[in-house]
């Protein structure tokens, strides 16, 4: 019985960055990373950092890359070198960076103090540079609008909007089989509505606490594992900030 070659090991040594690049990209979209950001209102997953950093440090392992992160005061950049080319330039990625503000209520009460914050900012860059150099592809939140106004001629039809597939039933019902069982005491639909509610306009009034409301999302596991003590103290919490935003538009 024929017996077949081993397919030779491939040399990433003679490779220049670029093509290392672009090799670890299509082996991390081969790898299958699958995402565990979950939305705060379960319409759609994401990928956080620790979904991608274990297999991209893998990959570059193996193919002979090294990312280095550095944050500064208005950007944060990513260089991509090559270890077995100690003299090429490395492949760079620069993107704008702003620092997430604390939050704190209008009773002076500290939600988040400024390393937290610190913190916070760093993780989320961190993940859009890993994007950034792996070409990982997220649901696009902006439409596409073009028109009459953007100095396009009449002639040329004005293109339909682009906007997000609709989730399935399915995919809605996969997301929720990842989350475990309610705790004991657990919050009320009601409360976790009004949560939700309160964290929206949050957001709405500033985008910047996303962060603040993704981590609550997160540490609540979709908010199916919070009891109705906690949720009443969030809700509370909110409400406060809500306020203290209302106040300084006033």
């Amino acid at each position: 019985m024929a017996t077949k070659t081993p397919a030779p090991a491939v040399d990433y040594s003679t490779m220049n960055a670029l093509a290392k690049l672009q090799l670890a990209r299509l082996k991390f979209l081969q790898a299958g990373v699958k995402k565990t950001g979950k939305n705060i209102h379960l319409e759609f997953m994401y990928f956080e950092l620790q979904d991608i950093v274990p297999t991209a440090e893998s990959i570059f392992a193996e193919v002979g890359l090294l990312m280095v992160p550095t944050v500064g005061k208005d950007y944060a950049t990513a260089k991509v070198y090559n270890c077995d080319d100690r003299e090429e330039e490395p492949v760079v990625f620069e993107v704008p960076f702003t620092q997430i503000a604390p939050i704190i209520s209008n009773t002076g009460k500290v939600v988040t103090n400024e390393m937290q914050a610190l913190g916070s900012s760093i993780t989320y860059i961190r993940r859009y540079l890993w994007q950034l150099v792996l070409d990982i592809i997220e649901a696009d939140s902006i439409d596409n609008i073009s028109g009459a106004d953007d100095g396009q001629d009449a002639s040329t039809p004005t293109p339909k909007k682009t906007r997000k597939a609709p989730v399935t039933q399915e995919q809605r019902q996969e997301i929720k089989s990842e989350l475990t069982s309610a705790p004991e005491n657990a919050a009320s639909e009601e409360q976790i509505t009004n949560l939700k509610t309160s964290l929206k306009k949050l957001m709405e009034l500033d985008p910047d606490q996303e962060s603040f409301v993704q981590s609550v999302a997160v540490k609540t596991e979709g908010f199916t594992k919070i009891t109705a003590d906690v949720c009443d103290q969030l809700i509370a919490g909110v409400s406060d900030m809500l306020t203290a935003y209302e106040t300084q538009e006033g």
